[in-house]
């Protein structure tokens, strides 16, 4: 009935992976998965009922299969890069659920049990899938192309994001571009300019571009507010003007000039796409802004690079008649370029107005050094140090200005979700 990884939600009849990952073994958890009823994928004869030798690479497998059942399935479309992959996910799901029935990664489950996940729960009546593809190794997204054979691939960019696991850019550019490997033909689309990217074949790349009019996909920013903004739409598939997208910042004008591209790809018409995008919000992105006493959280605590952070600064930047601030966490696996990077955040955030900076993890010295290199003083800066997610809450709750809005960014492991929790739960909050 349904594929499941963790033993506490196993039922009668679902298949229970018994992954071995980085703390714990499933296998250790086989005897629980089938006193309930459910079968189990494993390695070891004594408690598998299908007996692998790599349960991750079995799952890959079965999902390939899946697939290739799937009768009504139309187009499968992949999605990698280094930043903006769930958004732009997002955006295609909503628009092409206009005219087909459509399935599509859960959240950012883009690993290989992500992929699994989201092949083995398509419905049989499917006509596109939607699969995000991360990584933070080569070879990667390799394995989840050649299981998935998409039709229609979209790499958003090539930034910093996983780069302490690579020598370069350029090694981050190869891993993504492996994403065409399991394609039978089928357009490329990339961001326009993007040289790392040249290795690509020339008649099956596409480009996008919100900056760029000769991209093949050109979208072209008229109104860029905290509300949303107005855009005309080029490209020899379709041509539309004057339109609106009420998710607000100028990163989700690039997210959609890809949904956008994609879904004509796919077959959409233009009355289609417009409809679609009106149905569109801040709900479809990573952010959330959240009302809070007398202030508000702008939550993207989810993840963060550096790339990515810049783009959540020029956000909150459009909050013009508001103090702005910043709840900053670390930005991980950046190897050596950690320092510098962390800097540059700090000074970004001046750069973008941010007139109050809360810092917390043990690279935020460097945020800080940055900021005070860009001008700003020490009473605007607070380092939270080793301090409980409860008492940074407090310290926020205590320092914030009326009206403040803060935007709340770090790595997923850097731990903001806890302060955000501790915040929400000692004023309670409403998401907007």
């Amino acid at each position: 009935r349904a594929l499941v990884t963790d033993s506490r939600e196993c039922s009668e009849g679902d298949l229970f992976a018994a992954i071995a990952g980085e703390r714990f073994d499933g296998e250790i958890f086989a005897g629980e998965a089938k006193s309930k009823g459910s079968f189990v994928l494993g390695r070891k004869s004594e408690s598998a009922d299908i007996l692998c030798n790599d349960v991750r690479t079995a799952l890959l497998s079965l999902a390939s299969v899946r697939k290739s059942a799937l009768k009504s399935l139309k187009k499968t479309i992949a999605i990698t890069g280094s930043n903006g992959k769930t958004t732009v996910k997002e955006f295609t799901r909503v628009i092409l659920s206009k005219r087909f029935r459509t399935h599509a990664t859960d959240g950012n489950l883009n690993g290989d049990i992500g992929l699994a996940l989201t092949v083995l729960s398509c419905p049989a009546d499917t006509e596109i899938l939607i699969i995000e593809m991360g990584m933070r190794h080569p070879g990667e997204i390799h394995e989840l192309s050649t299981a998935a054979h998409p039709d229609i691939a979209i790499i958003t960019n090539i930034g910093s994001a996983h780069i302490g696991h690579f020598a370069s850019p350029e090694g981050i550019a190869a891993a993504k571009s492996e994403i065409a490997d399991g394609m039978n033909g089928g357009k490329i689309l990339i961001p326009c300019g993007e040289e790392l990217l040249s290795a690509l074949p020339k008649d099956r790349t596409l480009t996008c571009s919100v900056t760029d009019p000769e991209a093949d996909f050109f979208l072209m920013p008229l109104e860029v507010s905290a509300t949303g903004s107005v855009f005309d739409f080029y490209s020899e598939y379709a041509t539309f003007n004057s339109a609106f997208l009420s998710a607000p910042g100028e990163a989700t004008l690039i997210c959609l000039c890809y949904a956008v591209a994609a879904s004509l790809l796919a077959g959409m018409v233009a009355p289609d796409i417009l409809s679609a995008i009106s149905m569109i919000s801040i709900d479809n992105t990573r952010q959330k802004l959240i009302r809070i006493s007398d202030f508000a959280l702008l939550d993207d605590s989810y993840n963060s690079s550096p790339e990515s952070l810049e783009a959540s600064l020029k956000l909150l930047s459009l909050y013009r008649a508001t103090p702005r601030g910043a709840l900053l966490g670390d930005m991980l696996e950046l190897g050596t370029k950690t320092e510098e990077f962390h800097r540059v955040a700090g000074r970004n955030a001046v750069r973008y107005g941010v007139s109050h900076l809360y810092l917390y993890g043990a690279y935020a010295p460097f945020i800080a050094a940055g900021a005070r290199d860009a001008g700003m003083s020490d009473e605007a800066i607070f380092l939270f140090g080793d301090l409980s997610p409860s008492k940074c809450a407090k310290k926020i709750s205590e320092k914030h200005s009326q009206n403040e809005i803060i935007l709340v960014k770090g790595s997923h492991a850097s731990g903001l979700s806890d302060i955000l929790c501790e915040l929400k739960e000692m004023h309670g909050g409403k998401e907007t």
